[in-house]
């Protein structure tokens, strides 16, 4: 789902360029208000888009608070933001992306990240962080149906094997970059019997649905179920179907979200915030990393729909859009992120030679 838009507006737009971090600099031993204070107003996001877990909530805060702003996100994938890092080390205009757990790795192998520590690191817990502090979870997601049942007349499956015997076109996204419907991927291939090592499953059951003629290529944007170019999206989490159900149930006729955690296998993973190694802008960037992790800033992900990394710490307000724990009792997480990255490229290789081809 996060694709690249905007790029070209946000490259063009004159922006404040401060001094690219310095190793000499130890950030760590700074206070909050050190950081503050060598902060210059202004600093760069790419694939913390306004609508993904209400990071435009966060972004007005921060701008109130703290008077740092931002231009446009380019909405990216996982892969096109650490792409991005490295194709703009020697001219840098990003500070901060969000990347799936899975893509914690490549972006480690890529050596494009630089380490940054938040006053509330010690509350995320071992699995969630890096040890060398390259990358930390803030929220995390777990696979997903969406159903715009509005349009749809059967009734909604909750199962792998209710999809198959549904008769509603359904979507996977951008499985060859995107992370969310990577990971979706990986919980069908559980489901279907597979394992970390083989994903064969998932792929025997999308070339069922290829059969059928009812795989559609398209990223089951909001706008596709606008327009009715997707009633059913199979390649997004848990916290995307609760959101768009909270903004926009009841405000458009023949639109109306309902989302389900499949009950046959599902994977429940998370989103890392890193900072780009040339980020332009790295008080600015550590000040925003500070508040997003905060309890405030936690909260803020709880109304986008996100279950916040340090829920554990914090009071979630019970008007968040977050499903109950009842959905979550056959979820499955992996051990650590070089575990799941290797099953998410086994997928996206055999999807791009067995299925991509063959979609219409």
């Amino acid at each position: 789902m996060k694709k690249l838009v905007a790029l070209i507006l946000v490259l063009a737009l004159s922006v404040p360029f401060f001094a690219l971090a310095d190793d000499a600099v130890d950030f760590d031993s700074m206070t909050f208000d050190e950081l503050l204070a060598g902060a210059g107003g202004y600093m760069q996001t790419a694939g913390l888009p306004d609508y993904w877990t209400d990071w435009g909530h966060s972004f007005e805060v921060i701008k109130e608070k703290y008077g740092i702003e931002r231009n446009v996100d380019p909405d990216l994938s996982s892969s096109d933001e650490i792409a991005l890092f490295l194709a703009e080390k020697d001219d840098p205009t990003m500070d901060v992306g969000d990347i799936g757990f899975a893509f914690t790795v490549t972006a480690v192998e890529k050596d494009c990240l630089q380490p940054y520590t938040v006053d509330v690191w010690d509350q995320i817990p071992d699995w969630a962080k890096d040890p060398n502090h390259l990358w930390a979870v803030s929220y995390t997601g777990t696979s997903a149906f969406i159903f715009n049942d509005a349009a749809i007349d059967e009734e909604l499956p909750t199962t792998w094997a209710g999809i198959l015997d549904a008769k509603f076109p359904v979507s996977f996204g951008n499985v060859t970059t995107a992370a969310n419907a990577q990971q979706c991927l990986v919980a069908l291939n559980f489901a279907m019997g597979g394992d970390w090592d083989n994903v064969q499953p998932a792929i025997d059951f999308c070339k069922k649905l290829l059969e059928q003629g009812r795989l559609q290529r398209n990223e089951a944007t909001q706008t596709d179920f606008e327009t009715g170019e997707c009633v059913a999206c199979l390649c997004r989490l848990d916290f995307t179907g609760t959101l768009w159900g909270a903004q926009f149930n009841g405000k458009m006729d023949g639109l109306h979200y309902t989302t389900i955690i499949p009950q046959d296998g599902a994977v429940t993973t998370g989103y890392a915030l890193v900072l780009n190694k040339w980020a332009p802008h790295p008080y600015d960037a550590r000040v925003v990393l500070n508040y997003l992790f905060s309890d405030e800033g936690q909260i803020d992900r709880a109304r986008g729909g996100a279950r916040p990394i340090r829920a554990e710490y914090i009071d979630i307000p019970e008007d968040c859009p977050v499903l109950g724990n009842e959905w979550y009792t056959n979820t499955i997480s992996a051990d650590n992120a070089e575990i799941l990255n290797k099953t998410c490229r086994l997928i996206a290789d055999a999807w791009e030679e067995e299925i991509a081809p063959f979609m219409e």
